[in-house]
C-alpha cells in the first residue's frame, strides 16, 4: 500500500514536472511568436506611416496643382473678359471711324459743291451789280464765248482797232500780245487791257487767248477793281479749262476774294486750286494763303 502510494506521489510530481516544463516551453514559444508578430505589427505599422505619409504629402501637391490650375484658369477667364471688353471697344470705336469717315465724305462732298457753286453765284451777283452778262457756262466748251465775238479780220473790226488802240490792222497775234505786255509792264493798265481785248477779238482760237484773259484780270488787280478781276478769272477758267493759266487764276481770284473780305469764297478757291493742282506752284503759294487768313 505504501509503495502504492509512493509510486502515485512520483507519479504525480512527474506530471507536475512533465507539465511545468510543457508550459515553460510553451511560454517560450508564446513569446517568440508575439516578439514575431509585435515585429511584423511594427514593421507594417512603419509601412502604413510611411505610405500614410507620402500619400498626405501626394495629396497636398495635388491640391497644390489643383489650386495652381484653378487659378490659372482664374487668370485666363478673366483675360479672355478683358480680351472681349477690348474686341468690343475696337468694334465700338471703329464704328465710330466709319461714321465719322462716312460724315467727312458727305462734308467733303458739299464742300466741292460749294466750291464748284459759291464763288459762282458770287460772280453771277457781282455781273448782275455791274451790269454786265455773265461768263458763259462751266461746263460749256467755250463755244458761246467766242460766238459772241466780232468776226476775225473784218474791215470795221480792224479799223475800230487802229482808231481806238493804235493796233496796226495786218498785227500778228505775237505782236499784239507782245505790244499789250509791254504797256502792262510799263503800268498803262487801260492801254494793256485794250491791246488783251483785241488779240481776243481778231484771234478768238489763238492759244494766247487765255493768257491774255488773264492779264485782262491782272488789270483789274493791279486798279484794284477787284470784282472786275474776279470775273475775268472766272473767264480764264471757265472758257480755257485746259490752259496753263487756270491754277495761276484760281490762286489771283481767292486772292481778290480775300481783298474784298470775302474769306469763306476766298479759303473754297485755294482749296479748289490745291486739290486740282496739288503739284503746281500756285498750289504751294494757296496754301501759304491759307495758313496766313
Amino acid at each position: 500500500m505504501r509503495s502504492y502510494r509512493l509510486l502515485l506521489v512520483c507519479l504525480s510530481m512527474w506530471f507536475l514536472l512533465g507539465g511545468c516544463l510543457a508550459t515553460t516551453q510553451n511560454t517560450r514559444a508564446l513569446d517568440s511568436r508575439l516578439d514575431s508578430l509585435e515585429q511584423q505589427a511594427y514593421k507594417l505599422k512603419s509601412e502604413i506611416d510611411y505610405v500614410k505619409k507620402n500619400g498626405q504629402t501626394k495629396r497636398r501637391d495635388i491640391r497644390e496643382a489643383n489650386a495652381t490650375l484653378k487659378a490659372d484658369f482664374r487668370t485666363l477667364r478673366e483675360d479672355i473678359q478683358q480680351l472681349r471688353g477690348e474686341i468690343e471697344s475696337a468694334r465700338y470705336e471703329l464704328t465710330q471711324h466709319k461714321k465719322a469717315f462716312e460724315q467727312y465724305k458727305r462734308e467733303r462732298q458739299n464742300r466741292l459743291i460749294a466750291l464748284e457753286k459759291g464763288p459762282i453765284d458770287r460772280i453771277t451777283r457781282m455781273e448782275s451789280y455791274l451790269g454786265i452778262e455773265p461768263p458763259p457756262d462751266a461746263a460749256g466748251d467755250g463755244q458761246a464765248a467766242k460766238s459772241e465775238a466780232p468776226e476775225t479780220g473784218t474791215a470795221d473790226s480792224r479799223a475800230t482797232d487802229v482808231q481806238d488802240h493804235g493796233i496796226e490792222a495786218d498785227a500778228t497775234e505775237d505782236d499784239i500780245y507782245s505790244y499789250a505786255k509791254q504797256v502792262f509792264d510799263l503800268g498803262d493798265y487801260a492801254a494793256a487791257r485794250e491791246g488783251f481785248e483785241t488779240l481776243l477779238n481778231r484771234y478768238p482760237d489763238s492759244d494766247k487767248c487765255d493768257n491774255a484773259r488773264f492779264w485782262i484780270g491782272e488789270t483789274y488787280y493791279r486798279e484794284k477793281w477787284y470784282e472786275k478781276a474776279i470775273l475775268e478769272y472766272q473767264k480764264v477758267v471757265d472758257n480755257y479749262p485746259d490752259g496753263n493759266k487756270v491754277p495761276a487764276a484760281l490762286l489771283k481770284q481767292g486772292m481778290a476774294f480775300h481783298q474784298i473780305g470775302e474769306n469763306m469764297n476766298a479759303r473754297l478757291v485755294l482749296k479748289k486750286l490745291i486739290e486740282q493742282y496739288p503739284d503746281s506752284n500756285e498750289a504751294g503759294l494757296a496754301q501759304k494763303k491759307l495758313d496766313a487768313f
